[in-house]
């Protein structure tokens, strides 16, 4: 007996697929496992919506995409790669999400995972979904192996701010 993987898993499963395997060559080198921030304009970003019921945005739907982020100079020092699953929708609030965060760098990778809400439905893609977000660092790879502690995100518009305040093992 052979399982197959539903329509809307294993396009989830694709897009995450992709969206981690495709790394840019203008990742920063020498970065250490200390406190830090990188922006992230917007411009280039990629996002797409996965209908998991196909009824349209709901719960139970996902947000994936990749941003590429900059130093304080605008140079592209790496990239982001998320994966947002809208859990629920709260009456006359905003709609309660999990996002997985992957931080790709030359020397390593942070990754976060964090619960939050929304300003809509995973279905949007124009514009990031949260207005801002604070969760732990649970983990990461190469000069951030072992990490630990809290990334910070605010939003205005179209450009993301990630504050890193890690210590790694």
């Amino acid at each position: 007996m052979t399982h197959r993987l539903s329509k809307p898993v294993s396009t989830l499963f694709l897009m995450s697929t992709i969206l981690a395997a495709t790394t840019s060559a203008s990742l920063a080198a020498g970065m250490a496992c200390e406190p830090f921030e990188v922006v992230s304009d917007g411009s280039k970003r990629n996002v797409e919506f996965i209908d998991v019921a196909n009824d349209g945005p709901g719960v139970g739907d996902y947000r994936v995409g990749a941003r590429q982020l900059l130093d304080a100079e605008g140079n592209p020092v790496g990239e982001t790669h998320w994966i947002l699953h809208l859990m629920n929708s709260v009456t006359g609030g905003a709609p309660q999400t999990s996002i997985k965060w992957i931080f790709l760098f030359e020397d390593g990778q942070i990754h976060s995972t964090a619960i939050g809400g929304g300003t809509k439905t995973a279905g949007e893609t124009g514009h990031p979904s949260l207005s801002g977000f604070h969760g732990p660092i649970d983990g990461g790879t190469g000069a951030f192996k072992g990490a630990s502690g809290a990334l910070n995100g605010v939003i205005e518009g179209q450009t993301i701010t990630f504050t890193f305040d890690l210590a790694c093992d």
